[in-house]
C-alpha cells in the first residue's frame, strides 16, 4: 500500500493473533499496511562490517524511517548514494520500539515528478479512506459482522478495506482510532469550495496550517476566522492537491 512515512510511524503496530499471525500498521484512516511502499530521498546510507546487514534511512517530508537490509537483499543498496529519490517496497515491521521496513525492491528514480504523483495518489486515498471510515463508523453503529460487511458493501467500500479493518478488530491489541458522531456526515460526494467564498480563504488556512507541526480542525477555524462550512471546503481541496494530509481525525498537516 502507498503510504506517507507518517502514517506508518503514527499508527499503531497490531499482530494478528497466532503463531503465524501477520503484522501491520492500522492508520488513523483505518488503513492496514503490512507491505508498503515508499517514495524517498536517501539520507544516510550504512553498512555494517560484517556484511550481513545495512540500512538506508529515508525522508518523503512527512516524516523518517530506516530502510533494513539483510544477507542476499544487501545487494539492493549497492548502488544507491545520499540523496537519491528512491523507491523503497518491503514489510513494515518494528523492533526495540523502532518501526522500520524490511526492503524487498529498491528502485533509483531519476525524475522528481515521481515524488510529486506520489503525494497526488496518496491525497487520493486519504480522501477515499476518509469517507471509507465515517461510512464505517457510522454503520457500524447500527449492525455488526456480517450484517455490517453487507452494508458496508452495499455503500461502495472496498472489500479489501472492509476485511482489513474488521479483520484489525480482532488482532492480538486491538485499538480503534475513533471518530465522533459530529464527524460523521451524510453526503459522500467530495464537497466544493461554494460560491462566494473568500478568495484569499485557500491561502489563509494553508499558512495557518504551515504554521503548526499539527494543528487540529477546531484552532483552525479560531485562527482563520471562517465559517466551519468554508474551512470544510478547504481542507477538502487542499487534501485533493495534496498540500496536507490528515495523521489523525481531526487533525491536519502539511506534507
Amino acid at each position: 500500500m502507498r503510504v506517507p512515512i507518517s502514517d506508518i510511524m503514527s499508527g499503531q503496530f497490531l499482530k494478528q493473533p497466532g503463531e503465524w499471525g501477520s503484522s501491520f500498521v492500522l492508520t488513523g484512516l483505518g488503513l492496514c499496511v503490512s507491505r508498503t511502499s515508499v517514495i524517498a530521498r536517501v539520507l544516510q546510507k550504512f553498512e555494517g562490517e560484517a556484511g550481513n546487514y545495512g540500512s538506508l534511512t529515508l525522508d518523503d517530508t512527512t516524516g523518517t524511517l530506516r530502510a533494513r537490509f539483510f544477507d542476499d537483499t544487501l545487494v539492493l543498496m549497492k548502488d544507491v548514494s545520499v540523496g537519491d529519490l528512491v523507491d523503497v517496497i518491503g514489510k513494515v515491521r518494528e523492533y526495540n520500539s523502532e518501526r522500520h521496513i524490511v526492503a524487498e525492491s529498491v528502485v533509483v528514480l531519476d525524475d522528481d515528478n515521481w515524488s510529486l504523483l506520489r503525494k497526488a495518489e496518496i491525497a487520493q486515498l486519504h480522501r477515499d479512506a476518509r469517507r471509507w471510515k465515517q461510512l464505517y463508523e457510522r454503520k457500524r453503529m447500527e449492525k455488526s459482522g456480517d450484517d455490517l460487511r453487507m452494508a458496508l458493501l452495499s455503500s461502495e467500500v472496498p472489500e479489501w478495506y472492509i476485511d482489513a479493518l474488521m479483520d484489525s478488530e480482532n488482532s492480538a491489541a486491538p485499538v480503534r482510532e475513533e471518530i465522533t458522531e459530529a464527524e460523521v456526515v451524510e453526503e459522500e460526494a467530495a464537497v466544493k469550495v461554494p460560491e462566494g467564498t473568500d478568495a484569499g480563504a485557500k491561502d489563509k488556512i494553508l499558512a495557518i496550517i504551515r504554521g503548526s507541526d499539527t494543528i487540529t480542525y477546531t484552532d483552525i477555524i479560531k485562527q482563520s476566522g471562517f465559517e466551519s462550512d468554508v474551512v470544510d471546503s478547504v481542507l477538502e481541496q487542499l487534501t485533493d492537491e495534496g498540500e496536507i494530509f490528515e495523521p489523525r481525525s481531526g487533525k491536519f498537516k502539511k506534507l
